[in-house]
Order: structure tokens, then C-alpha cells, then sequence
């Protein structure tokens, strides 16, 4: 509710930076009091490879002491609205990236405690509120879907972004499945926060340095770039469901390089040159 209100609070009024960034974690700290639980450790993905005497005792890297833990958490949830507040910016490219990650996090929940596990343990807590969130922007993408009749805006953004976060968290899937589906969109968002400095620009300064921007300036069409985050997502989703620890770090690791590649082809590019000439833009008069 306190996510929702920041950003109808935005789209009506356009807060300041601060006291938007303010509201997350405020949303964030709300959830945390509530009963949300603390990130308090991650999956090491070498543990099978360097602790051959009992590698069950290193599957995960601590975060301790509590304060880290709960930092950590905190600085997950808000970076999970931003993210997603930062990739609404063409018709249907954020809510259908939420919708693919959430339902593998709901295929997560489901395969990994569908076996041995109760009816309502397997299928109501964990697997369906991933899919409640899936139902409703499907619903919202039928009208979102270019060109779009309604916008998620920034209320729209930052509950999507807050609630996938806290998913991510109370699944099995944890973390490590919503940063390698969201690889692409994460990788984007650092790319333009190191940008913007050297610009002369604040962090929170709007612009056209997103990676969907440029390439629709470049001359690709709106349901094109939409359809590629799309595949890129279920792709890189479809990975995490098969592979091992060690595997998944492969897989981020080349996904992080051919993202910068593209990010500096796309940034390094003579401007107004188009990305793809048969879908140049018309020049400005």
C-alpha cells in the first residue's frame, strides 16, 4: 500500500528524488517490521568445487551480523522498484518482463516443494501469489500492449517492482532466479547510473540513455524491442530452471558481457544513425 501511494503521489505531484527514494524504503522497512523475512544469506556458487570435504557446510555466503542482513534486504526491495520503474518506459516492455519472472518463480515454488510437500504448503502459499501477480498484468497488458490504451505509471511500477522483490525473497528460488531473469534490465540500470555522472547529469535526472530507448531511437519498432526483452528473459529463465550453481554464474557472467558489448555499440553509435536502417526513424526537421 505504502509503494502504491509513493507512486500515485509521484504521478500526480512528480516528487523530488529524495523524498520518492525516501518513500521506498520506507515501504521496505514497513514490509520488514511486518513479518517480511531478512535475506540472510547467499547461495556460493563454487561450494561444490573448492570444499570437497563437506560442501553442505558452504552453500551459502552469511550476511552477519543481523544489520547487514537487514541492509541488504532493504537495498534488494528498493533496487526491485527502481528496476522495474526504469524499465516501464515502452508499452508492454515492463509488465511483461514481470509477468515472465513471475511466473518461473511461481515454477520454482512448484518444483521444489510439490514433492513430499501439503496441498497448501505447495500450491496456495508459495505458488500462488507468484501467479496472482502474472494473472493481473496479463489482464493490464491486454490494454498495455503497443500502442497502449492504459499505463502502468509510477504506482504501477513500484508495486509490481516491490512485490516481485518480496517474492523473490519468501521463494525458493531466492534472489540468485529474479537477477539472472532480470540480468539484462539490472545491467541496463548500472549502465546508465555510471553514464549520467559523466554527462554532467544527477542519478535520478530522467533521460534516453536506457538500453530500449536507444534502441528505438536507432530505428528498431516498439513490439520488436519489446518481443527481444521478452525472449531474452524466458531465455535466460528457462537457464536458471536446468542449470547448477556453478552453470548460473557461467551464464550471468556471459550475459553481463554481451549486455556491456551492446550497451557500448548502442551507446559508442554516432547519434540519429539508425540501429537498423529499414526501420530508421524520419529525420527531424
Amino acid at each position: 500500500a505504502v509503494a502504491v501511494a509513493i507512486g500515485v503521489l509521484d504521478d500526480l505531484f512528480n516528487l523530488r528524488p529524495a523524498v520518492h527514494f525516501l518513500g521506498q524504503i520506507a515501504a521496505a522497512v514497513i514490509a520488514l517490521k511486518g513479518g517480511l523475512a531478512t535475506v540472510n544469506g547467499i547461495s556460493n556458487p563454487l561450494a561444490n568445487h573448492f570444499f570437497y570435504a563437506q560442501p553442505e557446510k558452504h552453500l551459502q555466503i552469511l550476511l552477519a551480523p543481523p544489520v547487514v542482513a537487514g541492509a541488504f534486504t532493504l537495498f534488494w526491495i528498493v533496487a526491485m522498484m527502481n528496476t522495474v520503474n526504469f524499465l516501464d518506459g515502452l508499452d508492454g516492455l515492463a509488465g511483461g518482463v514481470v509477468t515472465i519472472a513471475a511466473i518461473l518463480l511461481a515454477i520454482w515454488s512448484g518444483r521444489v516443494h510439490g514433492q513430499g510437500a501439503t496441498t497448501l504448503t505447495g500450491s496456495e502459499v508459495l505458488v500462488l501469489p507468484p501467479l496472482i501477480l502474472a494473472a493481473a498484468l496479463i489482464g493490464f497488458l491486454m490494454f498495455n500492449w503497443a500502442p497502449a490504451r492504459i499505463f502502468m505509471g509510477d504506482c504501477g511500477a513500484q508495486f509490481a517492482g516491490f512485490t516481485l522483490g518480496a517474492l523473490a525473497i519468501l521463494g525458493p528460488a531466492k534472489i540468485g532466479t529474479a537477477l539472472l531473469i532480470l540480468a539484462v534490465p539490472i545491467l541496463d540500470i548500472a549502465w546508465v547510473f555510471v553514464r549520467r555522472p559523466t554527462k554532467g547529469r544527477g542519478f535520478a535526472s530522467a533521460d534516453r540513455g536506457h538500453l530500449h530507448h536507444r534502441l528505438l531511437d536507432r530505428g528498431m519498432s516498439t513490439r520488436r524491442i519489446v518481443l527481444s526483452f521478452y525472449a531474452i528473459c524466458a531465455a535466460l529463465g528457462a537457464i536458471d530452471l536446468v542449470l547448477t550453481r556453478t552453470s548460473k554464474l557461467i551464464a550471468f557472467l556471459v550475459v553481463t558481457v554481451a549486455t556491456v558489448m551492446l550497451l557500448i555499440r548502442v551507446t559508442e553509435r554516432t547519434p540519429g544513425k539508425p540501429f537498423l536502417r529499414r526501420h530508421a526513424p524520419p529525420a527531424q526537421r
